[in-house]
């Protein structure tokens, strides 16, 4: 997922998002409830001179995101976002609490403070089974409401993207990407392998990552993370959808069995990429690729940023895309 520069009008509609984990969020939306009713109940009339106007209380609002996102140097760019926020808008202070480690640490980390009753106001989700896992268990309050008293129109501005579960809106999209194909261009010349093709298919993405595998040296011809949408991949590429009309999980088709099929074979069949058990013993992670012991890597626009700071992750081989 490449994280964009979200826009401050989404970002105003973030602010408005709570969780409702066991009663937390709830003690604070009644403050913020009977601010605004203050705020309207004593608004002066039109005599009353400017200067009396009475100010809004200061609102500290704090949100979840993943270390990648916050720092600049992992080609973040929240800070900004927060920063130009905070400039228009100077009643409302935004307070990151920044969560680190792999993905499944950070989710781990998410479980246990839902559970314990968190009160942070917004949660980043990377993708929609997320979601779906804690709006089941009742941590996420809907949007609906909160949108149409705002005037603010959730499907004309989002569209295709916006998900629903059961006609309601917990979360909104902050930034679309498409996979794309990285690869080590010092691997493939010592190999004397030809540079890919745009027109790769996954036959020959395999048959190029055997040929680039090299046991002796460290070096896996492939390299994907584990994450839900690669375990999917194949059955997005013939555009069968992950969920069915009535909004059920729709895992049940035999294309997903393919997928997994097909992630799973990387490593166990075809050996091009390291298993599970290596990826967490040597901490491999999302930047993986820029150790150079990987000739592909199948990841969203996003890894460019971290590709082009050279300061952070320092390297002397050139890579391309496809």
């Amino acid at each position: 997922m490449k994280f964009f520069k979200i826009s401050l009008m989404l970002l105003a509609m973030l602010l408005l998002v709570v969780l409702s984990a066991c009663g937390g969020a709830n003690s604070k939306s009644k403050n913020n409830s009977e601010a605004s009713k203050d705020a309207v109940t004593s608004s002066p009339a039109a005599s009353t001179p400017a200067s009396e106007v009475p100010k809004a209380d200061p609102v500290t609002i704090s949100m979840y995101v993943w270390e990648g996102i916050s720092d600049p140097a992992k080609g973040g760019n929240y800070v900004g976002v927060k920063d130009e926020f905070e400039k228009l808008n100077p009643d409302i202070k935004i307070e990151f609490k920044t969560l680190a480690g792999t993905d499944e640490d950070i989710m781990k980390k998410l479980d246990v403070s839902m559970i314990a009753g968190d009160n942070t106001d917004i949660i980043f989700l990377k993708n929609p089974t997320f979601t779906q896992k804690y709006t089941a268990a009742g941590f996420l309050l809907s949007m609906n409401e909160t949108a149409q008293a705002q005037g603010y129109d959730l499907e004309k501005t989002y569209g295709k993207y916006l998900n629903k579960i059961k006609d309601n809106v917990y979360s909104l999209p902050v930034g679309f990407s498409g996979n794309i194909l990285y690869y080590n261009k010092k691997i493939f010349d010592d190999a004397k392998v030809a540079y890919p093709s745009n027109d790769l298919t996954w036959d020959q993405y395999i048959e190029l990552a055997k040929k680039l595998t090299d046991s002796k040296k460290g070096i896996y011809g492939s390299y994907m993370q584990p994450w839900n949408h690669y375990l999917y991949l194949t059955a997005s590429q013939k555009k069968v959808p992950a969920y069915k009309e009535d909004g059920s999980s729709n895992l049940d088709d035999p294309a997903f069995k393919e997928a997994l099929q097909f992630f799973n074979d990387l490593s166990a069949v075809h050996k091009v990429q390291p298993n599970r058990a290596e990826m967490m013993s040597k901490k491999l992670d999302w930047d993986a690729f820029t150790t150079g012991k990987f000739a592909m890597n199948v990841v969203g626009g996003w890894q460019m940023g971290i590709l082009s700071d050279q300061t952070t992750y320092p390297r002397d081989w050139k890579f391309g895309v496809v």
